[in-house]
């Protein structure tokens, strides 16, 4: 019996240490088949974000690079299925926009000018000030006869069309004679009249020609060869190194208004910074490796003219610098003290802490992110809702532009508040929820550290709501920059700062460039180098004026 019960235990504790082998097993295969699970999670999440990227980059390079909604993308962003209140909110604010588009409108009178376009097929109509040369198609003497009674025909109308034509452009050069004057008996010497002062001494560059030639390279992208190139059709041989050198000389003459307008933009209560990249081959005569980079601030002051009328000046200034450093950023905000709009490049938090300066992030880039959302998947919800917001301060901000800064002040406080409030609720809504290595996980994660800077915009009605003034202006450097491709030395890049400032600084305040440019030159050689009225060539309305008052054509002229 004992033995029997001595075989029976030992097979129990045989099976007892089978099963707990056996549970062993099972909870190691249990934990390696999740491990296996989460590894193969890992891998479709990274396949997805992987796909995510491939999509995203695709529609960059071949989806239309507008950031303009279109008309059923703007109807998907009403299309919010969420249940948070934020949501719900941002979709009646929607719909309410969506139904007044198709709401009868308050009609205006049409100003005749319009009216002449709409029966020219909504054609825009020539500017008047171009010259006419009119050409009469009229009907022969015998046929002014009626056929009928034999009565002289009477005139009773006609029918005018214009088109536009072109003269290729005219070059001819300029004589200056000086006669000179002696006594018959050879006392008391020649006389003669002094010398003209010119921009470029013992050179052929007129004002006009200098200004053709920065203009086309530095607002119309077009490199100096392509320039030899064109004059070599007119039998005139320029160098692209002769239009190199007039350039460097030029940017010498114009030092004194950049520095002015440099110093100006110190005084402004809110400044723009962006910085893009830039080859250059030689730093100071040595090979460069590496990225060097042009930086652009942006501003708006107001000025008092002769007739004490006061006038905002936009400002724009371009800074080549080899780096990307703060220290840069240090030199740039010297002497400011106001609100900086940026982005979220850390390389602006330290001089901006250190100078006591307000900085203000851009709405324009957090659009962008989830606009990159958009390409990616066009019906995803999350986005639409955040583009809703988003779309819906910026209607504000077109409601309001051309009001006072107090005005737009009050508008931002009673409407865009609200809606900044229900946006904040979203994004902390929807972060814990969100992938995030995803493409709107990486928008929400950029959205939520920058709040505090996204809301300045809030409490200062001179601030505006992005940064778009200075990337504007800094379009044209990147779109020139396809052309040339890179600067070969670091003295031609700090050269062009001069030119992309002085150019931009114009197009802003709705001055033609070339014109401009021409003007400034011109005075030069008008006033001389210490003679010059930096304060008095600002590009205003007033310097028509004054262009009047000294004798000088603003519009034509060498």
């Amino acid at each position: 019996m004992l033995d029997g019960l001595d075989t029976m235990e030992a097979v129990f504790h045989f099976m007892q240490r089978q099963m707990e082998a056996d549970h062993e097993r099972v909870a190691d295969r249990e934990q390696k088949l999740a491990e296996a699970i989460a590894r193969i999670r890992l891998a479709e999440q990274k396949i997805s974000l992987l796909e995510e990227r491939i999509r995203l980059d695709t529609a960059r390079m071949f989806g239309h690079s507008s950031e303009r909604w279109k008309g059923d993308e703007r109807q998907l962003a009403l299309l919010f299925d969420e249940l948070e209140l934020a949501v719900k909110q941002a979709a009646e604010l929607l719909a309410d926009d969506a139904s007044a588009v198709g709401a009868p409108h308050e009609r205006r009178p049409r100003h005749s000018d319009e009216k002449k376009a709409e029966a020219h097929g909504g054609r825009n109509l020539l500017p008047a000030s171009l010259p006419r040369r009119e050409m009469v198609l009229d009907i022969s003497e015998g046929e002014k006869v009626c056929a009928s009674c034999g009565k002289a025909l009477v005139r009773i109308g006609e029918d005018v069309n214009e088109r536009l034509c072109l003269e290729p452009a005219k070059f001819f050069v300029e004589r200056t004679v000086r006669p000179s004057y002696g006594c018959a008996c050879g006392c008391g010497g020649v006389h003669a009249a002094p010398v003209k002062e010119t921009i470029i001494p013992k050179s052929f560059a007129s004002p006009s020609l200098v200004a053709q030639v920065v203009t086309s390279k530095f607002c119309d992208a077009l490199p100096f060869y392509r320039q030899s190139n064109i004059l070599a059709r007119d039998g005139i041989d320029i160098s692209r190194a002769t239009m190199a050198r007039w350039a460097m000389q030029s940017h010498t003459l114009l030092s004194p208004m950049i520095q002015r307008i440099r110093s100006m933009m110190r005084m402004s209560p809110v400044m723009g910074m962006d910085e893009t990249r830039v080859r250059v081959l030689h730093e100071n005569g040595t090979k460069k490796e590496g990225q060097s980079w042009m930086w652009c601030a942006a501003a708006t002051v107001e000025m008092s003219e002769a007739d004490g009328r006061r006038r905002d000046l936009k400002l724009v200034t371009f800074h080549y610098a080899p780096g990307r450093d703060h220290e840069v950023a240090e030199e740039l905000l010297a002497g400011f003290t106001g609100t900086l709009m940026s982005d979220a490049y850390s390389a602006y938090n330290g001089p901006s802490r250190n100078a006591g300066i307000v900085q203000a992030a851009c709405m324009a880039h957090v659009r962008r992110k989830y606009h990159d959302v958009l390409k990616i998947e066009k019906g995803n919800q999350k986005a639409q809702v955040a583009m809703g917001f988003i779309k819906a301060l910026y209607d504000i901000e077109r409601e309001h532009a051309d009001d006072p800064p107090d005005v737009r002040l009050a508008a931002r406080q009673e409407k865009s508040r609200p809606i900044m409030e229900r946006f904040w609720e979203w994004l902390m809504a929807e972060a814990p929820h969100v992938i995030p290595g995803s493409t709107l996980g990486k928008a929400i994660n950029y959205t939520i550290p920058l709040w505090p800077r996204l809301k300045v915009f809030l409490g200062d009605g001179r601030v505006p709501i992005d940064n778009n003034f200075v990337e504007n202006a800094i379009r044209p450097f990147t779109v020139g920059r396809r052309n040339w491709l890179f600067y070969d030395q670091s003295e031609g890049a700090e050269a062009s700062t001069s030119f992309y400032t002085i150019i931009e600084t114009a197009k802003a305040n709705g001055m033609e460039p070339m014109h401009y440019l021409r003007f400034l030159l011109t005075c030069i050689e008008h006033f001389g180098q210490d003679g010059m009225p930096w304060e008095k060539l600002m590009p205003t309305p007033a310097i028509r004026l004054f262009a009047e008052s000294v004798g000088i054509p603003y519009n034509m002229g060498l």
